[in-house]
């Protein structure tokens, strides 16, 4: 009797083997050929964040990969090689994704991929020339690696279509300043603070300028107005000055800045002094 028990025992639980894997296999030819897989795996992406899933149940989204490297890119977690990742999937399905080559190309550009970067940027424009705001990534591009005069016409072409980006001034200015040009430099300046009054940090570059240029009495009167604006300023809308960026990092990157224009301002008293 013992031995009889124990063999039942055996078969059971080889039956309950079988019929487990028989279950999971049905389950899953199931899931694989339901005719709703793709907004089932949309809405698991968006209420459980599970990419694992989302992307087994849909493999050839190029929509949703996009979607989950939006989500590693500082649009709910922070993971700049899985944002990567996803952009690169993106555009392995579809070789036209202009905002995934643009989005992969900013990352690239955070990581100090410059060539990189440039290419992704050239082929969005080569895909559509229209994609102007390309040519702000390009100015960025150009400024860091050096090739300044391209950067300046990068960053001319795109502020003749975004003429109230305040950012473009700014960083329009920066190369300026590279280049030791000024004059060009304070009238950038003064071009993007007629679309954002009270940016501190165009507030500083103006101030910059009017140093360099010796014009100390509004030099300080723009860096004391710059340093009263950034300490207004909370890390999180010093960080959405930098999207694509560790958040962990707001609020040091901000102590940074307020460190910098103070240190301009205290150079220039010595400097009138």
């Amino acid at each position: 009797m013992p031995t009889q028990k124990i063999h039942l025992k055996k078969i059971l639980q080889a039956l309950g083997i079988f019929f487990g894997i028989t279950i999971f296999t049905v389950a899953l030819l199931l899931i694989t050929t339901f005719p709703y897989r793709k907004p089932l795996a949309v809405s698991i992406w968006k209420h459980f964040h599970n990419e694992n899933l989302a992307t087994f149940l849909d493999r050839n989204s190029s929509v949703l990969a996009f979607t989950i490297g939006e989500y590693y890119f500082n649009h709910g977690s922070y993971d700049i090689a899985k944002a990567e990742s996803y952009y690169t999937r993106a555009i392995t399905l579809d070789a036209q994704y202009l905002e995934a080559y643009y989005q992969r190309g900013r990352v690239f550009f955070i990581q100090g991929k410059f060539s990189r970067a440039s290419v992704d940027m050239q082929t969005v424009l080569r895909i559509d020339p229209e994609f102007k705001k390309a040519h702000y990534m390009l100015g960025l591009i150009n400024g860091y690696s050096g090739a300044l005069d391209q950067a300046i016409e990068d960053f001319k072409t795109f502020l003749e279509w975004k003429p109230s980006s305040w950012a473009g001034h700014n960083d329009l200015v920066w190369v300026y300043f590279q280049k030791g040009d000024y004059k060009n430099a304070k009238e950038v300046a003064i071009k993007g603070l007629v679309f954002a009054p009270e940016n501190p940090w165009l507030e500083n570059a103006l101030g910059v300028a009017l140093m360099n240029l010796e014009d100390l009495d509004q030099a300080r009167e723009h860096f004391e107005q710059a340093l009263k604006h950034a300490n207004q300023l909370t890390p999180e809308r010093w960080g959405a000055a930098y999207p694509g960026n560790d958040p962990t990092l707001y609020a040091k990157g901000l102590d940074t800045m307020r460190a910098s224009i103070q240190k301009n301002l205290d150079l220039l008293i010595k400097k009138g002094s």
